[in-house]
């Protein structure tokens, strides 16, 4: 059993979003302590009561940070949001809509995105 479906497990009593929330705060704990997230990157990162989780990814353009969030734009509806740091302002460059609303399918969208910005797929 992988560790997202034994995590899924012990949620899966919960409605779907707010599985898929514990689940992203529990990425979030592992990430931030181990990732390369000082001060300044936690202070630029995109957050709000419906972005469930924003990792950074590798900076696409010299001097400027890359973000990639998951965003609930309704009940059950997700979107992945690729955001620069350009200077002072922080920029939505991409939004892609996640199709399906299953939190194992949202979870392995963001995670397979996230290794696309990586430039491991």
């Amino acid at each position: 059993m992988s560790v997202l479906d034994s995590l899924l497990e012990e949620v899966e009593s919960h409605p779907k979003d707010e599985q898929i929330k514990v689940i992203c705060d529990t990425i979030w704990e592992e990430e931030r302590h181990g990732g390369d997230y000082t001060e300044e990157v936690l202070e630029e990162m995109p957050r709000g009561p419906n972005v469930f989780l924003t990792l950074k990814a590798p900076d696409r353009y010299k001097g400027m940070r890359t973000y990639l969030s998951l965003e609930r734009e309704a009940p059950e509806k997700y979107v992945l949001i690729t955001s620069i740091k350009d200077g002072e302002t922080l920029k939505r460059v991409k939004a892609v809509e996640v199709k399906d609303h299953r939190p194992k399918k949202v979870l392995h969208a963001f995670a397979e995105y996230l290794q696309f910005l990586r430039g491991k797929l």
